[in-house]
């Protein structure tokens, strides 16, 4: 048996490519935002697929069930949640069976809340560089934001 004994080699969590890019994304906030003062005004936000995952023996637990009718196949992915943080700011999280957080949104916009929204690079926020109802809406609306290096 040809065992051996050694400690195991630390890898970086990123490529290289990927860790130059966080590099110059970072680089280049720090020049927008050069006081920490000027990042007071970024909602850090995101959103997240949820899927219900119970403990053995809860499935049919009076206790531990919300809604009795389970969704077909199609319809598990379409349960979604989205919220914001930012400097003395919390969002609430926000349910929703379609991708789109615009009725949370505008209504901040709508208020004159002064702030600026950041988004990971999802395709469905309108990050493509062709036309797209979102990016549409954004500059419609006069939503001020940017997309993170994720």
């Amino acid at each position: 048996m040809n065992y051996r004994k050694c400690i195991a080699c630390q890898r970086g969590w990123v490529n290289r490519s990927t860790a130059a890019k966080r590099v110059e994304w970072a680089t280049s906030m720090l020049e927008r935002y050069l006081e920490p003062e000027g990042w007071y005004r970024v909602r850090f936000s995101d959103e997240h697929k949820l899927r219900i995952i119970r403990k053995p023996g809860q499935r049919y637990c009076p206790d531990c069930i919300q809604h009795k009718a389970t969704p077909a196949p199609k319809n598990e992915k379409q349960f979604h949640c989205w919220a914001a943080v930012g400097f003395n700011f919390k969002s609430n999280i926000h349910f929703y069976n379609f991708t789109t957080n615009q009725n949370v949104v505008k209504p901040w916009l709508e208020a004159k809340h002064n702030f600026v929204l950041e988004e990971d690079g999802d395709s469905g926020h309108g990050l493509d560089r062709g036309r797209n109802i979102v990016k549409n809406w954004k500059e419609q609306n006069g939503l001020e934001h940017y997309f993170n290096c994720a």
